[in-house]
C-alpha cells in the first residue's frame, strides 16, 4: 500500500503492494432487508505508491492508484425474497463491487533501528465505485402437485459514481540490501459514493410449457420498476504486504 522505507540516501520511492479487504459498518452489514447493508463479504485490495522525501526530515509526500474488490453475500441479498416469496427455489448471480481511486497526501516516518522503521501516511482523494447488476430468479413449481409452476425475476442495474475518499494508514518497513524494503501496513479507507438505482421485479405465472422456467413462457406477466437515489458506504480495513524499491 502506501507503506514505503525512507533511507537517507533516497528521496524517491516506489511501492507495490496487495492484501484483503473487510468490509466495516454498514458495508458490512449483512442485513437484506436493510437498504443501507452494503452485504459485502472480505475481498482484496491492490495498491502503486510514489513517495518523495521533503527537506532533511521524516517527512515527504505521497501520490497513489489503488483498486479494491469485495463479493457480494448472496445469501443476504436473496434473504427478503425467501421471506415475502415461500416455497421458491432461488438463484442468484455471483457479483462484487468494484473500486478504484486516485488519492494523494503527506507521510512521516520514523526509524526504529537500522532496518526497521515506523510510517503513518494520511491521503485524500477521488474514487469511483462500481453497483454491479444483479439478477435473481425464483422458481415455484408445484405442478407434481396439481399446482402451478410460477417465476420472479429481479434485475438491479449496474451503476456508478464518483465520490470523496480519504485514508489514513499506519505500517513497518523492513530495509534488505541495496534499494528493496518489505512493507506491512494496515489502513482505514473511507468513501460514501452516490448511485441512481434502477430496479425492475417481473413476476410470471402459470408456465405453458412445462419445464422451461422463462418469463416469455409465461401465461400471465405483471413487471414492476423503480429509479432512486442511493447511497451506499463502502469503508473497509485494509492489511497489506509489500515491496519497496528506491529510485
Amino acid at each position: 500500500m502506501l507503506c514505503l522505507a525512507a533511507a537517507p540516501a533516497f528521496s524517491q520511492q516506489l511501492n507495490l503492494s496487495l492484501g484483503p479487504a473487510f468490509p466495516v459498518g454498514a458495508f458490512g452489514s449483512k442485513d437484506g432487508s436493510d437498504p443501507a447493508s452494503g452485504l459485502a463479504k472480505m475481498g482484496w485490495m491492490g495498491d502503486l505508491s510514489y513517495m518523495h522525501s521533503v527537506g532533511k526530515k521524516h517527512f515527504g509526500v505521497v501520490a497513489m492508484i489503488r483498486g479494491r474488490l469485495n463479493g457480494i453475500d448472496e445469501g443476504a441479498s436473496i434473504a427478503p425474497l425467501q421471506e415475502q416469496f415461500s416455497g421458491y427455489r432461488w438463484d442468484v448471480s455471483s457479483v462484487s463491487w468494484k473500486t478504484a481511486a486516485i488519492l494523494g497526501g503527506a507521510y512521516y516516518q520514523a526509524p526504529i533501528n537500522e532496518k526497521w522503521s515506523f510510517i503513518g501516511t494520511l491521503a485524500v482523494g477521488v474514487a469511483e465505485a462500481w453497483l454491479p447488476e444483479v439478477n435473481v430468479t425464483g422458481i415455484m413449481d408445484s405442478t407434481a402437485q396439481g399446482g402451478d409452476a410460477n417465476i420472479v425475476v429481479v434485475n438491479n442495474k449496474k451503476a456508478h459514481g464518483t465520490t470523496f475518499t480519504a485514508l489514513a494508514k499506519a505500517g513497518i518497513v523492513y530495509k534488505l540490501h541495496g534499494k528493496f524494503s518489505l512493507t506491512a501496513s494496515v489502513d482505514y479507507w473511507y468513501l460514501k459514493p452516490d448511485f441512481t438505482l434502477k430496479q425492475s421485479v417481473a413476476f410470471g405465472q402459470h408456465m405453458v410449457v412445462p419445464g422451461v422456467y422463462q418469463l416469455s413462457n409465461a401465461a400471465s406477466v405483471s413487471v414492476y420498476s423503480v429509479q432512486a437515489p442511493y447511497s451506499q458506504q463502502m469503508n473497509t480495513v485494509n492489511l497489506s504486504v509489500g515491496v519497496a524499491m528506491h529510485l
